[in-house]
């Protein structure tokens, strides 16, 4: 057993040499910088998703029209179709979505039916607008209807109404005619879709945030739809929403109670090993391999880049509380695969030297939960 442990060992480090060496001989590997240049391996879909009953509502400045209301009101394997309400219009949108593509084939202004057109879409199809397309990195650009379209960053972090999201997609447009001049901006987020859209040009600025999102069981016209948005609704009820609560307050615990783990050996770390460095990048390892199992990629990401600022500007040390109250727990927003929990808790901070007299601290925690790979993850963490 002390044998194969040695070995372990013996491995181990002569790997972390050949990385430091391997570094050394060329331009350093930065992780950080390769993640902000593309995203391998991720579906459109992610940044569009059109799941059958979903709304979002947007707030606007710079015109009567900036903000407004979507729902995704019909869903047919690929085609979706979206209901846009202004205030001064309602527009039915239909995109279709493939593995590489999200292309826009219907527009119809002033349109106030529930009336479905993707059964019919061939005969409906107005024009095909490529509103997003692979690969997901920086440079992509495409040309497709009266626009220009390029990925100008796809490491954005971006806060509106609705909270802060990041990994956020940022496109460019521009109109294809030179005759004309504007600009937008539209931000895409990961499992959320649009959260922002920025229009200028000479003489105006208009600004649309996403303030809200959900999930509308109510939408759904068809018998089948209906019948699937109760058996839904059955199954989330109220001790449904407790253990939801329940389950979004333990893996926040966790997740806090890894990174204190990690933060403790960092402190302690030159009482532990003489190698600094080859010791922090074994933290980082353990702090990400404890968080896969109970947290999402995004949320890993934030906890590493919260130790290694910690590492770099090496600012006074942190106190973490004794225990801790539960004073609030309430579901906001669920449905089957997704739930946003807000917490209050009561923190208790003991007495230090460098921080003076014990305290109490009341945090409130947004909590956003999803499902995957049949077990439900932390996906999001915002505190207020």
């Amino acid at each position: 057993m002390k044998q194969k442990r040695l070995c372990s060992t013996i491995i181990l480090i002569l790997i972390l040499i050949f990385v430091v060496t391997s570094c050394g001989n060329g331009e350093a590997l930065n992780e950080e910088n390769l993640s902000s240049s593309f995203l391998s391996g991720e579906e459109i879909s992610s940044y569009f998703p059109a799941k059958e009953g979903r709304y979002f509502k947007f707030s606007g400045i710079g015109n009567e029209f900036a903000a407004f209301n979507k729902e995704v009101k019909f869903k047919n394997d690929s085609l979706v179709q979206i209901h846009e309400n202004n205030g001064g219009t309602e527009m039915a949108k239909v995109y279709k979505i493939t593995d590489k593509k999200v292309i826009q084939l219907v527009e119809e202004t002033e349109f106030y039916s529930e009336e479905n057109l993707l059964s019919d879409i061939e005969e409906n199809k107005q024009f095909e607008e490529v509103i997003l397309q692979t690969p997901l990195e920086v440079g992509n650009s495409w040309v497709s209807g009266e626009t220009r379209r390029k990925i100008i960053a796809i490491d954005k972090k971006i806060e509106v109404p609705a909270g802060e999201f990041s990994n956020v997609i940022k496109v460019k447009i521009t109109p294809r005619d030179e005759n004309r001049q504007f600009e937008i901006y539209e931000y895409y987020a990961k499992k959320v879709g649009l959260i922002r859209r920025e229009s200028k040009g000479e003489g105006y600025r208009v600004i649309s945030e996403l303030e809200s999102y959900g999930q509308n069981y109510d939408s759904s016209t068809s018998k089948k739809n209906k019948i699937q948005n109760k058996k839904i609704d059955k199954e989330l009820t109220n001790a449904t929403n407790v253990r939801l609560a329940l389950l979004a307050y333990q893996l926040n615990h966790q997740v806090e109670a890894t990174f204190q783990a990690a933060y403790e050996s960092y402190i302690n770390l030159d009482r532990l090993t003489d190698n600094r460095k080859d010791g922090f990048n074994l933290i980082i390892k353990l702090l990400e391999k404890n968080l896969e199992d109970i947290t999402t990629k995004g949320e890993i990401e934030e906890q590493v880049k919260r130790l290694k600022e910690y590492h770099q500007n090496n600012e006074g040390e942190l106190t973490f509380p004794t225990h801790e109250v539960v004073k609030n727990a309430k579901v906001i927003e669920r449905s089957e695969d997704w739930a946003k929990v807000e917490l209050k808790v009561m923190k208790h901070y003991p007495k230090r030297e460098w921080n003076g007299e014990a305290y109490n601290s009341l945090v409130k925690y947004i909590i956003n939960l999803s499902y995957e790979d049949e077990e439900w993850k932390l996906d999001k963490v915002i505190i207020e």
